[in-house]
């Protein structure tokens, strides 16, 4: 699918973003920005708006996910982390994929953070504290 958008920043002028669209994600796989005016600035924002449209924006059209989590093929593990981070009202969970393997982080209600690659549990934290000093 083919999008283009128009866009106009007050310094840089008028231009226009042609997107290609992964069909069954709506995961933008390709961009570019049309004008002889759109300079380093027009390009940074379109940037960013792309990561966002992919990694952080929701669309109701795919329930409610992010393209990445169809394009990527993550989007069963996504629903089945939300759908069971809801049941047991966790507070923190983060879904992902690590060397093309599907990994996720839980927090339980005692506030043990479990790391799970491929299905299976290999880590336990004793708290987020734990988490972000392995982290950062």
């Amino acid at each position: 699918m083919m999008d283009i958008m128009y866009y106009r920043l007050k310094k840089e002028g008028r231009f226009y973003l042609v997107s290609i669209l992964d069909d069954y994600s709506r995961f933008i796989v390709a961009h570019k920005v049309c004008t002889t005016q759109a300079g380093d600035k027009a390009r940074k924002a379109i940037d960013d708006y792309v990561e966002h449209y992919n990694y952080e924006r929701v669309h109701m059209g795919i329930d409610y996910l992010v393209p990445a989590d169809r394009f990527l093929n993550t989007a069963k593990a996504v629903e089945e982390t939300v759908e069971q981070a809801s049941s047991e009202k966790m507070s923190f969970y983060l879904i992902g994929k690590l060397d093309g393997q599907p990994v996720r982080l839980l927090m339980n209600k005692t506030g043990t953070v479990t790391v799970y690659l491929a299905g299976q549990a290999v880590k336990e934290l004793r708290s987020t504290a734990e988490l972000k000093e392995l982290l950062l």
